[in-house]
């Protein structure tokens, strides 16, 4: 089985097929915006640096309290149902999220690299 998996990856490598590079290894200057508006510079093949950004909200979902990877999640969008308080504790986006009991909180710390990948210098959801 690990002979088959090294070998198909040695196929994609030759084929010239590019496999998408963590996001805090490829992109720096990152910073949070409004909460939710992730700002980069991140490298694309070429060796340009490109300045991004990228909504959480495309990426997050709030599930009551708990921060999930869900495209179109719109964790953020609200006040009353979303997660805030947000920032950046080195690669670790940090927030506080309501649960559906409208009364507590949940507080969440997720990598940057689960969440967003560098793809050819632009930011993408690790959907």
């Amino acid at each position: 089985m690990r002979r088959l998996l090294r070998l198909a990856l040695a196929a994609v490598s030759l084929a010239g097929i590019s496999i998408a590079d963590n996001f805090t290894t490829t992109c720096n200057g990152y910073y949070l915006e409004d909460d939710h508006i992730l700002h980069a510079t991140c490298t694309a093949k070429n060796n340009v640096a490109n300045q991004r950004q990228l909504d959480l909200n495309d990426c997050l979902a709030n599930l009551d309290g708990q921060l999930a990877l869900v495209g179109k999640g719109n964790a953020f969008a609200t006040c009353i149902h979303g997660c805030g308080l947000c920032f950046l504790e080195g690669e670790k986006l940090t927030c506080s999220c309501r649960r559906s009991d409208m009364r507590s909180v949940t507080f969440n710390a997720l990598d940057l690299d689960v969440i967003v990948m560098n793809q050819d210098g632009k930011l993408l959801c690790n959907l």
